[in-house]
């Protein structure tokens, strides 16, 4: 068998009374945690086309026995490990019930409502593999259909019925495909890999570009397949592709899907993707479009409502500090040739990952949508105009069906947008008129998801409207409305085991950089906060975000996982989540700046006791932690969880293709450096926290999976250099863990956050203080 110990080296644990003032509040205790059920973030919601029922799934930590590496990122099941321990859920619009449609031994996820809602297709393991199954609403019963393993990938790649209800378009296993073999020694030939030709960083667009494939993009090889309700049979679409998304069309004769191409030879970050389409009346298969900068995750394509022509969005890369170019393109793809660009003098100036152009239900009109405009084209004419959001405000996002690819409205002259009020970080319902001032309909202290366009419908009348939303002290449920966003209320109860807790509550807050900058930051109080009480403060850091966005949001960080910061607001701790923007190939220059004022203001409202400080961050995050620790002393304990610690060894990485996929991370993107390593020797050790660890003084936990993509030399490196320095440190590795925690198996789980609590609480509440007393 093998041997699964955990690595752990120089434990230290302390322990320590909890301050508060009056009674105090329930710690959140572990186990309620890893068995707290979330959503996931990019697990698309369903209405039932007459609006009775939503689908949507749940998901719990992973199970033993679903453990995934890093190449090979399904279970034994065919389970993408995304969906590991995912539950299918239907709630009842009218009464609330809430049915588990999926076997509770397996997982389920990504609904699809059949056109006529007789049926909802989903995936689950039940049988012992990945396959399609169907619940039948009238008789409350679900069974496995086809008997064909699937492989999808991503939550996104749910089954896609054909618009008369006829057949199913999944993604299949192809037999043949390496991740299916079971893992045993193979004798395997030298891997040769040579230092010829150098790379050329950001090549010009026009020019030809090599495209280059990485060993992950495996994971998206399949066969798309028809799958016959009436019989079963399945009719292969495709040979074995690296498929990413299929779209079928509105009259049932066609589907378009997207393959992924491969990269910029510099940046595994930035793909290309090439569109074909599948027609089902004589199987045929062309290519539409070959090497296209879709937008990354290519998802972003739409069909028209009469099924004629379809839209997409594309966004090339930004090239000498300029930013990228979003445009926005329509096309028959039954003449590709004649493409139609939209964008053309009506341009956005970004677009989410998922983020599709959006049509009116009558086709007339095509939408996209940025932070700074609506930009609404007529396909007809190929016009366009901007509508801007008030003042003070962004847009978030329509209130749309990434489903059906269309806004919600009844009345095709308006449009209803989500919109953020940037000085308090309210989330408001607008209704916006052509030409007319737009009307504002809600406004609430609540936050949507990430990717808040692939958990959100209406139905097929539109008359109702579900969506999931939060807040900084309630978790995620579904909420739904009616016509131009009346009457919302709760639909869905998914934790009720939380009820029993006092949560923190957080408010966004401002302050200065030491340059001058005005920044935010949202501040989780501790759950039972008491005016003119100090407490220990934590400070979760990640270099170039502006999680200020996010103070509405559960725990402050859309994070309903292990790092919920909630763990520490019911503990008595204030947590403070920065907005640290990076200025130029400094970021650890821009950390010192923007963090440390930011602790200032904190203390400086009497929150934060001044000697209690510690910092934590995760992934880019631990990097900024360890960053921060090697320029002050103010912190008293740290937690830094799978970090990047040596900017040269990871610039050098080599997968086992033989690319350099981190090459462009460091000199275009995350990692903020100038250049390459040999014209910038200087900034990659500056900016290295390994190079600088003996000015770190302060107590360093360091935690990192065993299979992460960032490797776990990075975590053992600093460790070394810290135990040679004689300073404090404890390195702990979990086996069979990737690169976040929240996907780690439960009894990692339960011993990470045991660890973490038992850390800060041992630095940071000692001496201990009675209980009802204040922090002085």
């Amino acid at each position: 068998m093998r041997n699964r110990a955990l690595k752990v080296i120089c434990v230290i644990v302390g322990a320590c009374c909890l301050s508060a003032s009056g009674k105090t509040p329930l710690p959140l205790s572990v186990d309620d945690v890893v068995s707290m059920r979330t959503f996931p973030l990019q697990a698309p919601i369903a209405i039932s086309p007459d609006g009775r029922w939503v689908a949507y799934t749940l998901q719990q930590s992973p199970r033993a026995g679903d453990h995934v590496d890093g190449l090979t990122p399904f279970t034994r099941r065919g389970v993408i490990w995304r969906a590991s321990g995912a539950q299918l859920w239907v709630v009842n619009c009218v009464t609330r019930e809430q049915i588990l449609v999926g076997d509770p031994a397996g997982s389920s996820w990504s609904p699809a409502w059949s056109p006529s809602g007789a049926s909802l297709a989903f995936y689950s393991d039940a049988s012992g593999y990945a396959q399609v199954w169907i619940w039948d609403p009238s008789t409350r019963r679900a069974y496995a259909f086809g008997k064909v393993q699937t492989h999808a990938a991503s939550l996104t790649e749910a089954p896609a019925w054909t618009a008369d209800g006829r057949s199913i378009i999944v993604k299949i296993l192809d037999p043949s495909s390496e991740l299916t073999k079971p893992s045993e020694p193979t004798r395997e030939n030298p891997r040769v890999f040579y230092a010829g030709e150098p790379l050329h960083v950001w090549p010009q667009w026009a020019a030809k570009v090599g495209l280059v494939t990485t060993q992950y993009f495996d994971v998206f090889r399949g066969i798309l397949a028809k799958v016959d309700i009436a019989d079963g049979k399945v009719t292969n679409l495709t040979d074995t592709k690296r498929i990413v998304g299929w779209w079928a069309s509105p009259t049932a004769e066609k589907v378009i899907f997207t393959e992924l191409s491969g990269t910029l030879e510099d940046d595994a970050d930035y793909r290309i993707f090439t569109i074909w389409l599948a027609d089902l009346r004589d199987r045929s298969l062309r290519k539409v479009l070959a090497d296209i900068p879709l937008v990354h995750t290519g998802t972003t394509l739409s069909w028209s409502p009469d099924g004629r022509e379809i839209a997409y969005i594309t966004e090339e890369p930004s090239r000498n500090g300029v930013t990228s170019v979003v445009d926005c393109f329509l096309l028959d793809p039954d003449h590709p040739q004649a493409i139609l660009q939209l964008s053309k003098s009506v341009r956005p100036t970004n677009t989410g990952p998922f983020r599709s152009p959006l049509w009116t239900s009558d086709g007339k009109e095509l939408m996209v949508l940025d932070e700074q405009g609506v930009y609404v084209y007529r396909p007809e004419t190929g016009a366009g105009v901007i509508l801007r959001p008030q003042p003070d405000r962004v847009f978030v996002d329509f209130l749309c069906s990434h489903v059906k690819r269309q806004i919600w409205s009844r009345d095709l002259s308006s449009i209803l947008v989500f919109e953020r009020d940037e000085t308090t970080s309210r989330l408001e319902v607008h209704q916006l008129l052509h030409g007319d001032p737009d009307i504002v309909l809600s406004a609430e202290d609540i936050s949507l998801p990430p990717y808040p366009e692939l958990q959100m419908d209406f139905s097929a009348d539109g008359s109702k409207f579900v969506y999931l939303r939060n807040s900084s002290d309630s978790p995620s449920d579904l909420w739904i409305a009616t016509e131009n966003y009346s009457n919302p209320r709760k639909l869905t109860t998914s934790n009720p085991s939380l009820d029993k807790y006092t949560f923190g509550r957080a408010r966004r807050i401002s302050w200065r950089s030491i340059d001058g900058q005005e920044l935010y930051g949202a501040l989780l109080l501790p759950a039972g906060y008491a005016q003119g009480c100090s407490y220990p403060l934590v400070v979760s850091v990640y270099g170039g975000s502006r999680p200020s966005r996010s103070a509405n949001s559960f725990a402050i960080d859309h994070d309903d996982g292990v790092l919920n910061k909630q763990i520490l607001a019911t503990r008595g701790y204030a947590v403070l989540f920065p907005d640290v923007p990076i200025d130029g190939p400094n970021p650890r220059s821009s950390l010192l700046k923007s963090v440390m004022p930011a602790i200032e203001a904190v203390v400086n409202l009497g929150v934060a006791h001044p000697d209690r400080i510690g910092i934590m961050g995760e992934s880019y995050g631990g990097y900024s932690a360890l960053s921060l620790l090697t320029d002050s002393a103010r912190f008293r304990a740290a937690v830094a969880i799978a970090s990047i610690t040596n900017l040269f060894d990871q610039y050098n990485i080599v997968d086992d293709n033989g690319q350099s996929p981190w090459v462009g991370w460091a000199e275009h993107s995350q990692g903020h450096m100038p250049g390459s390593p040999w014209q910038y020797r200087n900034a990659y050790i500056e900016n290295s926290p390994v190079f600088s660890a003996d000015r770190i003084a302060t107590p360093v936990l360091l935690f990192h999976g065993s299979n992460d993509g960032i490797p776990k030399e990075n975590s053992r490196q600093m460790f070394s250099a810290l135990r040679r320095l004689g300073k404090t440190a404890v390195y702990v590795e979990y086996p069979d863990s990737t690169h976040m925690p929240q996907d780690w198996p439960q009894e990692w789980q339960r011993d990470f956050m045991t660890r973490y609590i038992s850390w800060l609480d041992g630095y940071l509440k000692m001496p201990p203080v009675p209980a009802g007393s204040c922090v002085q």
